[in-house]
């Protein structure tokens, strides 16, 4: 019949894509160059956040991790993965580039080989970290149902505990704080003491929503994320303050001693005040970021990515 012809004079699709990294003028937002591979469609879920060091850039494509110069956007070198849609963002530690990609790898910096892979450690969501104890160094990383310590030299693990989830650990001299995934673990508080940890505190919540990473600041933990925002003091997690808020997968940033969240999906920047006296927002605007992402400060300004650009925002100076 008719149906049949034009379904076979029309050719059959194929969905393409590529990785593509762009470097913008900071000062006008002209592009300075664009580099291309080609890639995957993997959606949404491939959003991971670059990384710059000495001036390469590195990041997870669609189904590769790679390193770019910043000098003109010439590709050093381009490794494969055997999946696609990692989320989580890469750590360049030493002479080390460090992800998440199905399970936690290490490459080495100048030629994209592997180096070593921690099968324990699994997910594609999470982000690594640097935790800088008294006495020794770690990446710290939450896998799927625990968050693991371990050691860069090898890829070994030293200890694993109550956590997982795709949040990023935060770690501030001898405290590391998780969000985890399960609504009973909420908020971990632990502690490095006599080369050892130990958990502190915790704080359980109402949602298993774990995308937002949490925030320790002046000896105070603060929680801006599942369904909430919440301040408590790091020592003894004592809840200083607790409110229901529409904050769910971004992560809060600070500026200053302000903290920037998004709230309702990407729609609204608030400005929330640290202070545990008068914690909570102390302004709002409308700003329709994508939903994912969280805003960035690069000195007086705030870039704010949206579904199909990039806006820059100047940021007025606090008042002493």
């Amino acid at each position: 019949g008719m149906k049949e012809k034009i379904s076979e004079a029309v050719p059959h699709t194929k969905r393409v894509a590529d990785d593509v990294v762009v470097a913008l003028d900071l000062s006008n937002g002209t592009t300075l160059w664009k580099s291309s591979l080609p890639g995957a469609p993997s959606g949404r879920s491939s959003s991971s956040t670059p990384c710059v060091r000495d001036g390469k850039l590195y990041t997870v494509g669609s189904n590769r991790i790679f390193r770019v110069d910043l000098t003109k956007g010439k590709i050093d070198w381009d490794t494969p993965l055997e999946l696609e849609g990692v989320a989580g963002s890469v750590l360049v530690h030493g002479d080390l580039v460090v992800a998440l990609v199905g399970n936690l790898r290490a490459y080495h910096r100048d030629s994209g080989k592997l180096a070593w892979t921690n099968n324990q450690v699994s997910g594609k969501s999470a982000s690594p970290t640097l935790w800088k104890t008294p006495q020794k160094e770690f990446i710290a990383c939450n896998g799927g149902k625990e968050v693991f310590l371990i050691d860069p030299k090898d890829g070994s693990t030293f200890w694993k505990g109550p956590g997982g989830g795709s949040s990023t650990p935060v770690c501030r001299d001898d405290w590391m704080l998780v969000h985890g995934k399960d609504e009973k673990a909420g908020l971990i508080a632990y502690r490095w003491k006599d080369s050892a940890l130990t958990e502190a505190w915790r704080f359980p919540k109402l949602t298993r929503r774990s995308d937002s990473s949490p925030l320790i600041h002046e000896g105070h933990a603060y929680l801006i994320g599942a369904g909430m925002r919440a301040c408590l003091e790091l020592e003894t997690g004592k809840v200083i303050r607790k409110e229901m808020a529409k904050h769910d997968i971004s992560s809060p940033v600070m500026i200053g001693k302000k903290i920037l969240a998004y709230e309702i999906s990407g729609n609204f920047l608030e400005i929330i005040e640290t202070d545990p006296e008068k914690f909570g927002e102390v302004a709002k605007f409308k700003i329709g970021a994508l939903r994912c992402t969280s805003p960035t400060p690069v000195g007086s300004r705030l870039l704010i990515r949206k579904v199909d650009r990039i806006v820059c925002y100047g940021l007025a100076r606090e008042k002493p």
